[in-house]
């Protein structure tokens, strides 16, 4: 009888025996992409609020499925953009200011998709509904400006998620209680013009004409 045949093993598979530079394609395909995904979503945030805009004026013409909010650029500075009153840092959009009286519409909760967003100045258009509670989310927004509108509803517990330093609501049609957290701003929350609309207990003093 003859000997024992050696078992042959299949050959194991080794990063080793992948050249480096195929190694590290590889890699790179499994990460995220969060700037894109992020940039998609501004996009879209921005588009659902002028699906609800009267704009006359055409404020908002340029802003178009697919081009993006950030990808324009003015004068070779890649922090500006092709889209009216849009202000973009590292592809991402950080203001966001509406001329004054220049349309018509409502917020909306896709809003909440510009988390890089600090300065937000809708003021003295004509803006009806709600406050979105889901702006809770913008956990960059540090200046809100709704004055003059007609907004009407309260004020969400959850802007007290917000890093708020300025917040300006007067002369709409807001009512209820004012969440607590929200009258630390000081004399930056502005709220009045609002009758049905009140500080909560032991809240002292009241807000000062908007300037």
């Amino acid at each position: 009888m003859g000997g024992r045949q050696p078992v042959v093993s299949p050959p194991s598979w080794s990063a080793a025996a992948v050249p480096p530079c195929l190694l590290t394609l590889l890699l790179l395909s499994l990460l995220p992409l969060p700037s894109l995904v992020s940039s998609n979503e501004e996009e879209d945030g921005l588009l659902a609020l002028k699906q609800t805009f009267i704009d006359p004026g055409g404020s908002t013409a340029n802003w178009m499925p697919g081009t993006g909010p950030c990808h324009g650029t003015v004068d070779g500075n890649s922090n500006t953009t092709s889209w009216s009153n849009i202000f973009c840092v590292n592809g991402h959009v950080t203001q966001f200011q509406m001329p004054y009286g220049v349309m018509a519409g409502s917020l909306v909760p896709e809003l909440s998709n510009l988390k890089e967003l600090k300065i937000m100045s809708l003021g003295n258009n004509n803006l009806s509904g709600t406050i979105p509670r889901e702006l809770g989310n913008m956990t960059n927004l540090g200046d809100l400006d709704l004055n003059n509108n007609n907004l009407n509803g309260s004020i969400p517990s959850e802007l007290c998620n917000l890093p708020l330093t300025v917040l300006r609501l007067s002369n709409n049609s807001l009512s209820g209680e004012i969440p607590q957290c929200l009258m630390a701003i000081g004399e930056a929350f502005k709220y009045d013009g609002n009758p049905d609309l009140h500080p909560p207990p032991q809240s002292s003093g009241s807000s000062s004409t908007p300037p």
